[in-house]
């Protein structure tokens, strides 16, 4: 039969072999493959830039908790504040995560949205964590009132000098009227008003009364340090009871009546400050020292309570923890009239010796009380609520929480170093003395 024109057309041609059309198919998949490899190594590399962010931020946050760990500020007393924060940083972990995983079906870009408004979620509550203007510090002493209490030496008279020296007007107050003349003396020197009143903390109508004669001076109160400390070298069951109220009518109840006599004068101000001297045997324990660390751990709590009921308010509360601190606690103190006399003082440094021996070493081989004081003012201004002062303290209250209860066989691996290598000298163009 005659063919059609098609036919004749389609015959003409020459026909591919089979081939040939398995090696074209193979070719363009190839090119598919390539490009959907290409697709598949940026995904990859954008992975990548994802995991090594997430790795930054887990080091950051890791950073963060060990800084905060070593300053123990407010973070680790403000619960609800660590709740959020923990909160919000696993809520941004969290968004980072879903992120990454919805990430492989590129297509799904509502996916991708609700992704990204996670990750800003988690953003926004880190900023809403950063401090309001009701947290704001106290970052100037001048035209101020400050109270220091137990500030004929040590840490409480470098604070009325720093404090001088800033330009706000002091209020020095101890026990011993002598070593407090001498503070007066060398707070002349700043064109500051000093007043100078002998005050026993034990006296509880002495300090009731002593606002009224600040305000009567001054006209305001702004500061006030609850500085004033002693103790006694004795286990408690050979403590006689008068040593025991002795410590605790000053380390404790002169803290709490001063405390309750100013904080109607402290709230009247636009900003105040309140501090409270505790100790790093407020975290720790040692033999022989059982009313000073009842008195201490004491004031810890009283504190941080008040920390949290006056949070967000124009008064901002710190709790004081010095470590080793050049001052005169081993002069003032009392050791009970026992056998063991030389074992009782040899529970407060660890060597035997006098009164005056254990005194004098204990004075050189602390830190100076000037920086101990500068510590303070720059944990005020930065308002921290928990103030360690000095390397042991800080590795003190870290080995504590490393060994509740162990951490007594920690604590010789760092002390001798750090008496070694700390810094007895004070602070430079402070009067001598």
């Amino acid at each position: 039969a005659p063919l059609s024109r098609r036919a004749k057309t389609n015959a003409a041609k020459p026909k591919m072999a089979q081939n040939d059309r398995y090696k074209l198919f193979a070719i363009s998949g190839r090119f598919r493959g390539f490009g959907f490899g290409v697709y598949r190594l940026s995904f990859g590399v954008w992975r990548l830039a994802f995991g090594v962010w997430r790795l930054a931020f887990v080091v950051c946050r890791l950073s963060f908790v060990v800084c905060r760990l070593g300053d123990c500020s407010s973070l680790i007393i403000d619960a609800p504040k660590a709740i959020r924060l923990s909160l919000s940083a696993m809520t941004l972990y969290g968004a980072i995560q879903q992120a990454c995983a919805q990430a492989v079906p590129l297509a799904d870009l509502r996916s991708k949205e609700a992704a990204y408004r996670n990750i800003l979620k988690g953003l926004g509550q880190w900023v809403l964590l950063l401090p309001s203007k009701k947290d704001s510090a106290m970052k100037s002493f001048a035209q101020k009132v400050a109270v220091v209490t137990g500030a004929g030496s040590g840490m409480g008279r470098y604070l009325a000098i720093l404090l001088a020296r800033a330009g706000a007007d002091v209020v020095i107050c101890d026990v011993n009227t002598e070593t407090l003349g001498e503070t007066e003396t060398l707070l002349q020197r700043y064109n500051v008003a000093v007043s100078s009143i002998p005050l026993d903390m034990a006296d509880k109508e002495a300090v009731e009364a002593l606002p009224e004669q600040v305000i009567a001076r001054h006209g305001k109160v702004d500061l006030l340090f609850n500085n004033a400390g002693v103790t006694v070298g004795s286990d408690f069951e050979t403590m006689p009871e008068t040593d025991w109220d002795w410590v605790m009518n000053i380390n404790l109840n002169g803290v709490v009546n001063a405390t309750r006599a100013f904080l109607p004068y402290l709230k009247q101000q636009p900003e105040a400050v309140l501090v409270n001297t505790s100790s790093i045997f407020g975290m720790i324990a040692v033999a022989k020292q059982s009313v000073y660390h009842t008195t201490k751990f004491a004031v810890r709590g009283f504190t941080e309570g008040l920390v949290r009921e006056f949070k967000g308010s124009n008064l901002s509360v710190h709790c004081v923890h010095p470590g080793h601190i050049g001052t005169n606690i081993i002069k003032n103190s009392r050791f009970t009239e026992t056998d063991d006399a030389e074992d009782q003082q040899k529970s407060l440094l660890g060597i035997n010796g006098s009164q005056t021996e254990m005194s004098d070493l204990f004075r050189n081989n602390g830190m100076h009380p000037s920086r101990a004081a500068q510590i303070i003012l720059d944990g005020v201004t930065r308002r921290r609520s928990r103030i360690f002062i000095g390397l042991d303290a800080k590795l003190m209250d870290l080995a504590q929480r490393i060994s509740p209860m162990h951490y007594d066989k920690l604590m010789p691996l760092f002390m001798i170093p750090i008496t070694l290598l700390r810094n007895k000298k004070p602070l430079k163009d402070l009067p001598a003395s």
